[in-house]
């Protein structure tokens, strides 16, 4: 992650309170139903790289041993009327313009660490707690992006809110901790814009990019990704414009239970990503990269050979109704610039995520195939930096958590 020039210009905590970006249109490609399911998907460029072309590409891998690790410490928790010593849980993880790497923790209550910093350069680590107002902390479900020299959050508060921390009060405290209360500000909430949603990522303009869902059929779950721009306003939600809808998606939804996504069926909010006007997503369970622009024009569709993916005859999730298994399990955009599509596998009778990715250039151009073991849950890719890669692994037999960065072989 090393040669990344620049500072983080400051840490800016916000609720999900958003006020819309003015903006309507919709471009090629963009239909009336979700996004893959109305039939062929137009796009202005389409790149193909059937199953000769993707063998002749430069395999990568990680290097053997990290080159930096940090084991996240215990804090109190309280279980069913006991205190209990639990492993802090990292949610997420992003990659700052300095190299440097930011954890989000899933909220301990009452012990209010939020954000871990790590410096893999220096070895430097920062812990930083939760804003403190008066309230109870509510960050179980927060998510975070990196944009312009700032750490965005959404809160999973009620009501929403909007927490600001200056670049010198950050730097003052070396601990990173928010030495004095933050500025609160409530301000509208965008209908259907709830808590169920997760914030993507951001376009230049500063409009939030969120997906949340949208509606309920029979047989599916339909997701909406909308862009907002946070804004600060005295009035209620009646003052607040309209959200700009981009497009949507959907999942199918269990046969036994409604309510819920099939087991191992596609989830477009997990195959998604912001890059400057642009949507990166693997829209349906075919093996489809589509580059969105946020006018509503799809730029770029990019398939790929994905072999057989019929389920495995005795797969525990053929009850759940798909007939075949999804081409990809998790896209991220590295802060490379590089697109990183996970795809599926079966061994046996069992579904896998990983072990590989596809790396794709913003181009559509197949770079690599990247390989990198491990088993899911017991091993997450969080994110890409500059040539390295952040994974959350457990020891199988401890139970122990830690964050490795390990470099990219290229």
């Amino acid at each position: 992650m090393g040669g990344v020039a620049g500072r983080i210009a400051a840490v800016t905590v916000w609720g999900l309170i958003l006020v819309a970006a003015a903006c309507d249109g919709r471009g090629s490609g963009i239909g009336e139903a979700p996004l893959g399911w109305g039939g062929p998907i137009e796009a202005l460029e389409v790149r193909r790289w059937p199953k000769e072309r993707m063998d002749s590409v430069a395999r990568w891998t990680i290097g053997d041993e990290p080159v930096f690790v940090t084991v996240p410490d215990s804090a109190d928790r309280a279980m069913f009327r006991t205190t209990e010593k639990h492993q802090r849980y990292v949610n997420e993880a992003t990659v700052l313009r300095d190299g440097r790497v930011v954890l989000l923790y899933g909220l301990f209550a009452p012990d209010s660490i939020l954000l871990h910093v790590c410096d893999p350069a220096s070895g430097e680590e920062v812990l930083i707690p939760a804003p403190v107002d008066g309230r109870p902390p509510a960050w179980g479900h927060a998510n975070m992006i990196a944009h312009d020299g700032q750490i965005i959050l959404r809160d999973n508060n009620r009501p929403p809110r909007i927490h600001r921390v200056p670049e010198a009060q950050l730097q003052a405290d070396r601990r990173g901790g928010f030495s004095r209360p933050p500025s609160q500000v409530d301000v509208a909430v965008i209908p259907r814009v709830d808590q169920a949603g997760i914030l993507l990522g951001a376009f230049p303009d500063g409009s939030l990019v969120v997906v949340s869902e949208a509606r309920t059929t029979d047989t599916t779950i339909v997701w909406s990704t909308v862009a907002v721009r946070p804004a600060e306003i005295a009035g209620g939600p009646s003052d607040a414009p309209a959200h700009e809808t981009l497009f949507e998606t959907a999942s199918p939804t269990d046969p036994s239970d409604r309510g819920m996504p099939a087991s191992w069926a596609h989830q477009p909010r997990f195959t998604s990503a912001v890059a400057g006007d642009t949507i990166w997503i693997v829209p349906t369970e075919r093996p489809e990269l589509l580059a969105v622009h946020r006018s509503g024009d799809v730029l770029l569709r990019v398939e790929w050979h994905a072999g057989d993916r019929s389920l495995p005859r005795r797969a525990a999730e053929t009850r759940a109704g798909p007939e075949r298994f999804p081409a990809a399990a998790r896209l991220r955009k590295g802060a490379d610039g590089l697109i990183y599509v996970q795809r599926v596998s079966a061994r046996g009778d069992r579904l896998r995520r990983g072990p590989e990715w596809l790396v794709f250039s913003p181009a559509g151009e197949l770079v690599a195939r990247l390989d990198i073991p491990g088993r899911w849950p017991a091993t997450e890719v969080l994110t890409f930096g500059d040539g390295a890669v952040v994974i959350r692994t457990q020891d199988d037999e401890s139970g122990v958590q830690e964050i490795r960065i390990h470099n990219l072989r290229r």
